[in-house]
């Protein structure tokens, strides 16, 4: 009998729902649905080191806005750069450094989680730092929104691009 790939990935998906409630269970972690929906848990091909694929896949997550937010605060200069700065308010300024200094804290929380590479320290670290992340969202997308506008006025672009070239 040959299986369909969607039975597979049900099959999959399954395997890895028991083993993060496995772990769930023992670390106090979050519901699965909450996470997979933010880590795309059954993406997975495999339940193996979840409790560090976890950990990473929320690094990757925090790492992807902390260079946004540090390129709003302090921009390279790169046209791309500079042209979103001027759209940050200068009373903004404030608000995203403290978002910065909360994503560093998860940042380096999951870098201590990853020299110490045991499961305690990883779902340690995934129940400090995941409702943090997902109370932060809400405010580094503020940010996204103002730097998404810096691209909307094509007038301004369009003579930015004028003078660099």
């Amino acid at each position: 009998m040959v299986r369909h790939e969607s039975e597979l990935h049900s099959d999959t998906r399954s395997v890895i729902r028991k083993a993060y409630e496995s772990i769930q269970k023992k670390h106090g972690l979050t519901e699965f649905s909450i996470v997979d929906a933010e880590l795309e848990l059954c993406s997975l091909d495999s339940p193996d080191f979840l409790s560090s694929t976890i950990r990473k896949r929320l690094s990757e997550r925090v790492e992807r806005f902390l260079e946004l937010l540090r390129n709003l605060i302090q921009p390279e200069q790169t046209l791309i750069d500079m042209h979103e700065f001027k759209y940050v308010e200068k009373e903004d300024r404030k608000h995203l450094f403290e978002l910065f200094q909360k994503l560093m804290l998860i940042q380096r929380r999951a870098v201590e989680a990853d020299l110490i590479r045991e499961e305690d320290s990883d779902c340690a670290f995934f129940r400090e730092s995941f409702d943090s992340w997902m109370d932060l969202k809400k405010d580094i997308l503020i940010y996204v929104k103002k730097a998404q506008r810096a691209w909307q006025d094509s007038k301004e672009v369009k003579e930015r691009v004028e003078y660099v070239g």
